[in-house]
């Protein structure tokens, strides 16, 4: 959700649902965090990066065209 919020351009909101999966109780072991740390830390420039489709030469990409797409929220 956040980083479609990025996309559209409203990382203010984005930043908020992002920190919103601090709350969870198992976060401190969660192997996104570092992932989610930067996407807050950088949403503002993410809006442009984001924005360029499937843009493979930067480090950040939106959710659905990075390596950890579907597990970030759906691991077993």
């Amino acid at each position: 959700m956040g980083d479609m919020l990025v996309k559209s351009g409203d990382w203010k909101t984005a930043k908020i649902i992002y920190r919103n999966a601090k709350l969870s109780k198992d976060y401190l072991n969660w192997k996104f965090r570092d992932i989610l740390d930067n996407r807050i830390k950088n949403a503002q420039d993410n809006v442009v990066i984001f924005n360029n489709s499937l843009s493979k030469n930067t480090k950040e990409r939106i959710m659905f065209e990075s390596p950890f797409s579907c597990m970030a929220c759906h691991q077993g």
